[in-house]
Formats: structure tokens, sequence, C-alpha cells
């Protein structure tokens, strides 16, 4: 949701709020000078200024606000803009390294990014995935060395991968000594074809075909 200033306090406020307002100008370059020279404390401790609550309905459409931006009535500063974000990995954690580095590399062809060794706290990190980190999300297997077994628990569900083709993965896989927990076809109440495997520690992977 955008917001604007009301030249009159340089306070930021809904565009439907603004528009309500019938007095001065909503923007002037002054009011955009204050709100840059704020020091970064006063920003943050005034954040709940530029915060948009949930149920806030906007009263225009994405035109009528390039109409009135174009007027010089309204104003959105850069720095209200939400922060690009992005999933970086999933972490596992594994019982045997060496095991589930051949599954997820031999089995499901994924590539060795980067590992670690820490020895003072006796274990290992590796970054796993289809494509460079920077681009693509990764899996991530803790190796704790003095940890034997894990219990996986109910809260955890599983991962997904996304394939040219379930039937032929699911064939290939299984050629490969990989586990079909669940057979490929369509999902229930659903037109979706998908299966599971299991990997070395019995994690659940999901695998799906590209989206048309």
């Amino acid at each position: 949701m955008q917001v604007v200033f009301l030249a009159n306090t340089g306070h930021p406020v809904p565009i439907s709020d603004a528009l309500d307002h019938s007095s001065p100008p909503f923007f002037q370059e002054s009011s955009k000078q204050k709100f840059e020279s704020e020091s970064k404390e006063t920003r943050k401790s005034n954040r709940s200024l530029y915060d948009i609550h949930e149920g806030l309905s906007v009263a225009l459409t994405q035109l009528s606000c390039e109409k009135y931006i174009s007027r010089g009535l309204l104003h959105t500063p850069p720095s209200f803009k939400e922060p690009i974000m992005r999933i970086l990995h999933t972490m596992l954690r594994v019982t045997d390294l060496d095991r589930s580095l051949h599954f997820y590399t031999k089995v499901l062809g994924m590539s060795l990014l980067r590992s670690k060794e820490y020895p003072e706290g006796r274990f290992t990190l590796a970054f796993l995935g289809y494509a460079d980190e920077s681009t693509a999300t990764a899996l991530e297997l803790t190796y704790n060395w003095d940890t034997p077994k894990y219990a996986l628990g109910d809260g955890f569900g599983h991962i997904a991968i996304e394939v040219e083709d379930v039937y032929t993965a699911c064939a290939r896989i299984k050629d490969k000594g990989g586990e079909i927990v669940r057979e490929p076809g369509e999902m229930k109440h659903g037109k979706t074809v998908l299966a599971f495997i299991k990997d070395p520690d019995g994690y659940l992977i999901e695998l799906l075909g590209k989206r048309i």
C-alpha cells in the first residue's frame, strides 16, 4: 500500500486517508526533506507511522495514483518500499554425512556447493543445490559428529523438488537405489501429479512436475 506526506505536518498517511483531507496540498519538498533528514534511530522509533495496518483498504486504483503523482500532489518515498527477501536454505540434520552426500548428489543430482568442518563444535555443514546460492535456494546438511540418531517428529513435512516428469524421475531414482514411498500419480482431490521419496535419514521429499 502506498503512503503520502501531509504537507502541513510532514507525517506519512495512507493514500486513502490523504484524499479525505480537504485542506493543504498533500506533499511539499520541505516535507520530503524533513523525512530524509531524520536519523535512523528516529525513523526506527517512529516506524509505526509508516506501517500499514491490516484491514485498511485503498480507495485509489493504480491509475488514479499515477494521476495524483503526476500532478505533484502525492509522493511515495523510496524508503517505504518493502525489502526484497528470499529463502536461502533449508537445514536437515543427518547421521551419516557421506551417505547423505551420495544420495543428494548421485541420486537427486545436486551439486555440493560448499562444506566446512567445525572441530571445536564437533559438527560439519554441507550446502547442496541445483544452482549457485546467490540465485537459488540451497539445502544445508548438518552433521553432528556425536549424534547417532534423530527423532524426526511430526512438525516437519517435506522438501519439494521440481522435475521434468514425475514418472521418469521416479524410475531413475529407483534405478539408483532411492526409496519411493508414494508412487507417482495424481494427488487426492486434485489433478497435480506427484510422488514422495525418502532420504537416508527418513526425511520426505516430494517430486512435482513443472507447472504449466
